[in-house]
C-alpha cells in the first residue's frame, strides 16, 4: 500500500543515521595494528584487527593483553573466595561467543572422576560451583566453529596457602591500636537471608568483632578451637584479608588456586630463582615505555628464563610538588614473580621488592613511585619470569596513574588511613571520571532502629555531555546528507572516510548505547506503523494519476 509507505517514510531519515551510527563503530580499519609485543628473541610481533577476528578473539575482554597469553586455555581462569571461605572458579572467556556454534566447559574432580560442571556456555563470564581445598580438578573448554572443534585442559587445585600479616597482627606492640576486624565465618553464613533474588544480612548476627591490636593477642587466645574466622586489616594503605584458623596452633591463609597446562599437571618443572648480578640485570635489560609488552618463555630460553625491562621516568614528571606514580602489571599463564629495582640517574641499583603471585589470579600489581624527587630521573628495573612453568607467556604493562589519589572527603580511604574522623553526607553525589576513580563510604548503623539507604550509579547522558554531543549531531548531519545523495560519486569512500572522521565520538559507550537504543526504537514504531497501515482502508486510486 501507498499509504504504508508514505507513514513510514518520516522514520527513515532516523533510522538511517542509526544505522549508520551502529555500522561505523565496527568499522575499524582491518589492518589497524591492536596489539604489539616481542618475542624472545625481541622481534616485534605485531597483531590486527583482522588477526583478532580470524581467531574470534573479544577485544573488549582482552583489555590490554595481547591473546597470545590465552592461545593455550581462550580462558581467564581465577579463583574467588568470598567471605564465608568458599572457593569457586570465576571464568571469562576471552572470544566473541557469538562467533562459536558452542561453546562447551567440563570440570572434573579428580579424587573421584566426577563432573562437577558439564554445560554449554550462554556468557562469558560466569564462575564455577564450589570447589574445595586440596582437590584437583581437570578443566576442559571445548570449542565448535564450522563444524569443527577444538578442546583445551588445565589442571587446577586448589589450596589452603599461607599469607603474611602486618607485625602488629602475629606480634602485636603494647601500645598499637591499629583495628583488626574479625568474623565468625558461621555467623557470616546464617546472617545471610535470601528472599527470592535477593540476599539481606541479619547485622545482628552477621558482625565483624573491631579489635584492637595490641588486645589481638588475648582475643584469639579465648577463641575456640577448630574454628574459621575472616580477618581484614589494613596498614600502610595495604588491605590484608584471608582467614584465621583456631585448629591446633593460630594460623592465617587464603583459598587459592594452581593452574597450569594439562600435559604438565602432574610433573610440573619448578624454576630456579633467577641470580643476577647488578651488571647482568643492566646489560640485559631490554627499554621498555608505558605501554604492554609481552614474551615467551621458551624452553630454549637462557639466563634462568626470564626477562627484565628498564623503565626511565622522565625528567619532567620530577618535582617535589606533583611526583609521579605508575604501576607495573605482571601478568602470567600460571605463576609468576617481579623483582624490581631502582637506580638513580641510571647509577647504584638498590632493590624495591620481590613478589610471586598468590594463583588466584597470576597476577602482580606494583606502584612504582618516584623515590628521589631531587633527581635528575630515576630508571626501573623489573624481572619476571614464570615461576613454576618452563614455558609459557607473560604480560608486562606499565600505566601511570598519578592523580588517583582520595579526593572526595569522607571516604572510607580516609578513615582506613588514619583520619581522626568522617563527615556525614546524605543525599550526596559523586561523579566518576573514569575506572579508577571510586570511592567507598561507610554507613554508621547502630543497629537500633531500621534505616533505608538508597545507593544509584548512574551513567551521564549523551546530552549531559555537551562537547560529545555537539560532535554526535554534527556527524548525524553530515551522514544523514549523505545518505539522501547516495547517486552522488564515491559515496562509499566518502562514508567510509566520515567514519573515520568520527571514530573517536561513535566507539564512546554512551554513544553506541544510544545509537543501539534508538535503532530499538525505530524498529519498534516501524511495526506500530506497519499494523496501523494495515488496517486502515482508505481508497488512494486517485494518487496513481498523480
Amino acid at each position: 500500500m501507498k499509504l504504508k509507505k508514505f507513514i513510514t517514510l518520516g522514520l527513515a531519515a532516523v533510522m538511517a543515521t542509526s544505522a549508520i551510527g551502529i555500522n561505523a563503530i565496527a568499522a575499524d580499519s582491518d589492518n589497524e595494528i591492536v596489539y604489539s609485543y616481542a618475542d624472545e628473541n625481541n622481534n616485534i610481533i605485531n597483531i590486527t584487527q583482522s588477526d583478532l577476528d580470524a581467531e574470534h578473539w573479544n577485544k573488549e575482554a582482552l583489555g590490554d593483553t595481547a591473546p597470545a597469553i590465552y592461545e593455550n586455555f581462550p580462558m581467564n581462569m581465577t579463583g574467588y573466595s568470598n567471605d564465608v571461605a568458599e572457593l569457586y572458579l570465576d571464568f571469562e572467556y576471552m572470544k566473541n561467543l557469538k562467533d562459536m556454534d558452542s561453546v562447551h566447559l567440563e570440570i572434573t574432580k579428580l579424587s573421584d572422576d566426577s563432573l562437577i560442571y558439564n554445560e554449554d556456555l550462554q556468557q562469558e563470564s560466569f564462575y564455577s560451583p564450589q570447589i574445595f581445598a586440596g582437590e584437583s580438578y581437570k578443566v576442559t573448554l571445548t570449542e565448535t566453529v564450522d563444524g569443527n572443534s577444538k578442546s583445551y585442559s588445565k589442571g587446577v587445585t586448589a589450596n589452603e596457602s599461607e599469607i603474611d600479616m602486618p607485625e602488629y597482627v602475629t606480634n602485636p606492640d603494647t601500645d598499637d591500636e591499629s583495628i583488626i576486624m574479625v568474623g565468625d565465618i558461621e555467623d557470616l553464613k546464617s546472617g545471610k537471608i535470601s528472599t527470592g533474588n535477593s540476599i539481606s544480612v541479619d547485622t545482628n548476627v552477621a558482625q565483624y568483632a573491631h579489635i584492637k591490636a595490641n588486645e589481638f593477642k588475648e582475643y584469639y587466645s579465648n577463641l575456640p578451637s577448630n574454628k574459621v574466622y575472616r580477618i581484614y586489616t589494613i596498614s600502610n594503605g595495604d588491605v590484608y584479608s584471608g582467614y584465621m584458623s583456631t585448629e591446633d596452633d593460630i594460623k592465617f591463609y587464603d583459598l587459592t588456586i594452581d593452574s597450569c597446562d594439562w600435559d604438565s599437571f602432574y610433573s610440573p618443572t619448578l624454576l630456579s630463582i633467577p641470580s643476577y648480578t647488578t651488571t647482568d640485570i643492566k646489560n640485559n635489560a631490554v627499554d621498555a615505555r608505558y605501554t604492554e609488552y609481552c614474551y615467551k618463555l621458551s624452553e630454549t630460553s637462557n639466563n634462568s628464563k626470564c626477562k627484565i625491562f628498564k623503565v626511565a621516568m622522565p625528567d619532567s614528571f620530577l618535582n617535589e610538588k606533583n611526583p609521579p606514580v605508575f604501576r607495573v602489571v605482571v601478568k602470567g599463564q600460571s605463576k609468576v614473580t617481579a623483582k624490581i629495582w631502582y637506580s638513580a640517574d641510571n647509577g647504584t641499583l638498590n632493590s624495591v621488592v620481590s613478589r610471586t603471585s598468590n594463583n588466584n589470579t597470576n597476577t602482580i600489581s606494583y606502584p612504582l613511585e618516584s623515590l628521589y624527587n631531587a633527581k635528575k630521573s630515576i630508571y626501573f628495573y623489573v624481572m619476571v619470569y614464570l615461576t613454576d612453568e618452563v614455558s609459557g607467556y607473560v604480560s608486562v604493562s606499565f600505566e601511570d596513574v598519578s592523580g588517583y589519589g582520595d579526593d572526595v572527603t569522607g571516604s572510607a580511604y580516609e578513615a582506613y588511613n588514619g583520619a581522626s574522623s568522617y563527615t556525614s553526607m546524605p543525599n550526596t553525589e559523586f561523579t566518576m571520571t573514569d575506572s579508577w576513580d571510586v570511592d567507598t563510604f561507610y554507613i554508621d548503623y547502630p543497629g537500633t532502629k531500621n534505616c533505608t539507604y538508597k545507593i544509584e550509579l548512574r551513567n551521564r547522558s549523551l546530552k549531559e555531555q555537551e562537547e560529545l554531543y555537539r560532535k554526535f549531531k554534527e556527524f548525524r548531519g553530515k551522514s544523514l546528507y549523505l545518505q539522501l545523495e547516495k547517486g552522488q560519486e564515491q559515496y562509499f569512500e566518502k562514508i567510509e572516510s566520515l567514519h573515520s572522521e568520527y571514530k573517536d565520538v561513535l566507539t564512546e559507550p554512551v554513544v553506541v548505547d544510544f545509537l543501539s537504543a534508538e535503532q530499538r526504537m525505530c524498529k519498534l514504531m516501524r511495526l506500530v506503523y506497519d499494523g496501523i497501515a494495515e488496517d486502515i482502508k482508505l481508497d488512494l486510486s486517485y494518487m496513481d494519476e498523480l
